[in-house]
This record gives structure tokens, sequence and C-alpha cells, in this order.
């Protein structure tokens, strides 16, 4: 987290935002998009954050929604991110709201912040985004080194819906209807999704309509599907014990028909790890 000279500034730019999807490049789009799609799950957060204390860790942290949501509580949190464009609306927004959080340029993968955490989350799918086993690896590698003996990881998943994933690949189908405000346009958002049961991944094209022309904008990013034994194998095998699963933001008991895979673990003691 040391200043960076202008020079060594772009190169880490254009490093983190190697592979990194368009809309995550954009802020505005990003901003736009999240207002319209995020789940309600701030009082989730809050909650850990009251439970467990601080500092906290948020991997993946956008353009801020939670983080400062959590600033806003009075915690101690720093935010992680790959995309630089928006961290600095992350920072805009928390200069606006007088709030002190400290952002941080790296990838989930491989980062070192020379700090340990009491709490260490993953909101909204940031881990679905870890496509092999390799990524998945270093994810729970480099939690483990930022977390406090005593600390904990909390990662917010989806439960796959096989009938979904099974229906006709590529079929386009339109998700939102909205009026974009910053341009002052009408924008349908249609969605094609393309799974490969090989890799687990879903591929993603999202593609907008801006003011009746077809395919004025179109998005690629790609999603691993994590079913629920798998995930907590993951877990396990990445350090960490499952203390609970929970299916929904209210705190339900996961099972069959959860929508989400909301897990909360701690690391695993010199004991407990498997020989």
């Amino acid at each position: 987290m040391t200043d960076l000279g202008d020079d060594d500034a772009r190169t880490l730019a254009l490093a983190l935002a190697e592979g990194l999807p368009a809309v995550y490049r954009d802020p505005v789009r990003y901003e736009l998009l999240a207002s319209m799609t995020a789940p309600d799950d701030l009082a989730f957060w809050r909650g850990l954050a009251a439970e467990h204390g601080g500092p906290v860790l948020e991997l993946g942290v956008g353009t801020g929604r939670v983080a400062l949501a959590l600033a806003e509580g009075g915690h101690d949190v720093t935010g992680l991110d790959r995309s630089l464009a928006l961290l600095e609306w992350a920072r805009a927004r928390a200069r606006e709201r007088g709030l002190s959080v400290a952002l941080a340029a790296g990838d989930v993968r491989d980062f070192d912040l020379g700090r340990r955490y009491r709490l260490v989350i993953a909101p909204y799918h940031v881990f679905h985004h870890l496509l092999d086993r390799a990524s998945i690896k270093a994810f729970f590698r480099q939690a483990r080194q930022h977390l406090a003996d005593d600390g904990w990881l909390v990662v917010d998943a989806f439960q796959p819906s096989l009938a979904f994933l099974g229906g006709a690949p590529g079929e386009r189908r339109q998700v939102l209807r909205y009026r974009d405000p910053y341009r002052d346009v009408e924008v349908r958002l249609f969605e094609e999704n393309h799974y490969d049961p090989a890799t687990q991944v879903n591929r993603i094209l999202w593609s907008y309509e801006v003011a009746g022309e077809p395919d004025r904008e179109r998005d690629e990013l790609a999603m691993r599907i994590v079913f629920p034994q798998e995930l907590d194998a993951l877990f396990e095998l990445g350090g960490f014990a499952v203390v609970h699963k929970w299916g929904h933001y209210d705190r339900t008991p996961f099972g069959s028909s959860s929508p989400k895979q909301l897990v909360v673990a701690r690391p695993l003691t010199a004991a407990e790890v498997p020989a």
C-alpha cells in the first residue's frame, strides 16, 4: 500500500486490468448496473462486522458499496480490487461522505497488505470469478495469510440452478430495461449464457440496445459455477472449517431450495489440518 510513481502506477494498472471485463473498468456502467442488481445484503454484512469486530478486509471492493456501509458503522475497513477505475470511484464516494476507508489495488490471488484482519469478506459473487483450481487455492492462501488466528472468512456465493444451466445454450433473454440517467436514453440489456460443464465455467454475454440501436455495447464475463458439496470441500482443502452455511441474508439455514451459499469459516488449527 505504498505510494507509487506515475510509471509504476501505469504498469500496475495495465497488469491488473489485463483480462478484466469491460464492465469492471467502467465505474459509471458498473455503478448503474449495481444499483439495479445488487442484493439487499448490507444488513447481513453490518451484522457480521458488529458480531466479530474489525479490522475488516473486503476482497473485490468495487465502487465501495459494502465497504462504505461498514465504515459508516465505525468499522476499520480495507478494500482490495483489481480495477483502478472502480477504486477511484470508491475513493471519491468516501471523500464525499467523509469516510475513512483504505483502498488498495491488487489481485485477490496475489497481494500483501502487511496486516491481519479479524474479518475477511468476499461479497456478491466475487468467489465465482476464480475460474480454476489454482486461482481458488491462491484465494484461500491469501485469505489465510491476512486473517487473524481467531478471524473469520465469509464468502457470498450463489447456489447453481441445474434447470438454468441446462437450458438452451446461447439463448438471448432480456434481463433489464432502464433509463440511463447519465445519457438520458432507454437501454435494454440482453443476456446469453454459454456453460461448459467440463470446466464449470459459464461465459456470459451482455448486449445493450441503446436508444433502439441493437448491440450498441457489449460486455463479456466468465463465472465459475460452484456446487454446494464442492464449495464445502474447497474450504476444507483451503485450510478452513465451515462453521455456518446460510441460504439467504436472513441467515436461513442452507437447503436444497436456497438461492445463496453464505459460508462463514474459521482457519483450521494445526491439529485439524489433514495429514
